[in-house]
């Protein structure tokens, strides 16, 4: 059995409305906090974990059999029900590299959301109460998944490491989109020391150029010259989680698999992270061939604290 419940009713649905681009997610449930999976095509992951540090009440009870809670359940739904109580609700417009608030606005108006699973075969169970005595109770079928949730990790050697605002990459990718590209090709020099993305598009080339410089990059690591080439359709799917983070660190390895892990700060000052995995184009070329899955051919899963160490203290514009 699982019972939870937390007043953080905004951010939650701020972070999983950064995964919302598949019918189905995977659901993995364990002692130390709740994580959703969706995939596209075997070539891009995304994964959200939200820790039990964002809980007031937290209660897991496993049993020898069973360590964690594994099923399928599709998002939409539960995402329409905590819009109720979040849309358009907190109209305050903040930096957000301004210091967060203390003051936790859902908790104030007396919003709480209860979350409860029974079991596998059981609804699992989303009830939002207002201290006005309105609620809603939100019953996701859930379909037993009997694998574990399969997140492809980073090669050892990292040929690429870029960390910045997340909102001047967001700003940067739509830019990009309008080229009407196919491609987004990722381009990096050490010698230079520059971060370069470019869409080559029918009629033109659009091309982003970063400086190695503390103003505009955070951190900044390429060992040699690299050129990787992505597919823009699963690109596109991380633009949503761009516009609502507050740093990105981009994490290229020597296979060419970009990892973009995102940063969002919610209400007092809380962190979640959401972890995006895409496949290069040539590996989804060679793959497709083999007819094989190009990111969950290793088989293992990574460990929930391989976050990128953020420097979270406010920053001067």
């Amino acid at each position: 059995m699982f019972q939870a419940e937390t007043v953080y009713v905004k951010h939650i649905h701020s972070t999983l409305k950064c995964v919302d681009f598949a019918k189905e997610c995977t659901v993995e449930i364990t002692n130390r906090g709740i994580r959703f999976g969706v995939d596209e095509s075997q070539s891009l992951q995304a994964h959200i974990f939200i820790d039990r540090g964002l809980f007031q009440k937290y209660i897991f009870e496993d049993d020898e059999e069973n360590s964690n809670y594994l099923f399928k359940t599709r998002l939409a739904p539960l995402l329409q029900c905590l819009s109720i109580y979040t849309d358009g609700k907190d109209k305050q417009i903040y930096n957000p590299w301004d210091q967060q608030p203390s003051t936790n606005t859902m908790h104030k108006r007396g919003v709480v959301c209860k979350i409860h699973f029974e079991g596998i075969g059981y609804p699992f169970e989303w009830e939002v109460e207002e201290m006005a005595g309105y609620s809603t109770i939100c019953e996701l079928s859930t379909l037993e998944y009997e694998e574990n949730i399969d997140v492809s990790r980073l090669a050892t050697t990292l040929n690429t490491k870029v960390i910045m605002r997340s909102g001047w990459l967001y700003d940067a990718l739509l830019e990009l989109d309008n080229n009407l590209s196919e491609s987004l090709m990722i381009e990096t020099s050490s010698q230079k020391s520059t971060f370069i993305l470019r869409c080559i598009g029918g009629m033109s080339t659009t091309e982003m150029e970063y400086p190695n410089e503390k103003n505009v990059l955070e951190s900044f690591e390429t060992n040699s010259e690299y050129t990787y080439t992505y597919r823009f359709s699963l690109i596109r799917q991380a633009i949503k989680a761009l516009q609502a983070g507050t740093k990105v660190s981009l994490r290229i390895d020597e296979n060419g698999t970009l990892n973009i892990q995102l940063m969002l700060v919610g209400q007092d000052g809380l962190c979640t992270f959401v972890d995006f995995r895409i496949a290069p184009l040539d590996l989804m070329i060679e793959d497709e061939g083999d007819d094989e899955g190009n990111l969950a051919e290793n088989g293992y899963t990574e460990d929930d604290n391989d976050q990128e160490d953020y420097n979270t203290e406010e920053e001067d514009d």
